[in-house]
């Protein structure tokens, strides 16, 4: 992957690069910050024929996202659906993250229940992302929902699951919900941190 970093564009458009490569080099810029280079080169793929796959997709995303734009994550993820790349619960996720970090949490509710209608396999980082965006709305019944859907699920929850739900309890000045959570918790073998303890200080 260095490697690659190192040749030009035009350089790169001279070597026989598959996806793989591709992948590589868009997890590459990505993982260092560089934006519009991940973007740029995930841009170049049809030049060179080359086909984007769910992971291509996915690392761009997640990318953009990181970055602060949301609208560019949803139109890479129309992009995606446009060329029948199916979805996977980490391209939701990837998504949902970029729409709560700039405070669009409206979006970020409504790509969560599309991946629930489209069957989408949903894994401990869907979940908590739902979590987070429901704590930043105070939405805490939906939160609880959603906590006690994880919990009756093949999904498990961590740390940052019980820290989501308590802060939307917190949020919404439910103490004694909190306090439930925070049993559950423990009954459930789930390990609370400092994190969470604070949010329980705080809202008792």
């Amino acid at each position: 992957v260095t490697t690659l970093l190192a040749f030009s564009w035009h350089e790169l458009n001279q070597l026989e690069l598959n996806h793989i490569h591709y992948n590589a080099v868009i997890d590459a810029f990505a993982k260092t910050g560089m934006w519009t280079r991940s973007l740029k080169c995930f841009n170049s793929m049809p030049q060179s024929n080359v086909e984007s796959d769910l992971i291509t997709f996915n690392t761009v995303i997640s990318a953009s996202g990181k970055s602060g734009k949301w609208k560019k994550a949803l139109q890479l993820a129309a992009v995606m659906e446009q060329r029948r790349v199916e979805a996977s619960a980490v391209t939701f996720s990837a998504v949902m993250t970029a729409c709560e970090k700039v405070g669009n949490w409206a979006k970020a509710l409504q790509l969560f229940g599309v991946s629930a209608r489209q069957g989408v396999e949903l894994t401990t980082s869907t979940f908590n992302a739902a979590m987070s965006t429901r704590d930043k709305a105070c939405q805490w019944v939906t939160a609880m929902h959603v906590f006690d859907a994880m919990l009756n699920s093949d999904v498990e929850s961590d740390t940052i699951t019980c820290n989501a739900a308590i802060s939307a309890c917190k949020t919404s000045a439910k103490w004694k919900e909190a306090l439930r959570l925070s049993s559950v918790a423990v009954q459930s073998m789930l390990q609370l941190d400092m994190i969470s303890f604070s949010a329980l200080i705080s809202g008792c």
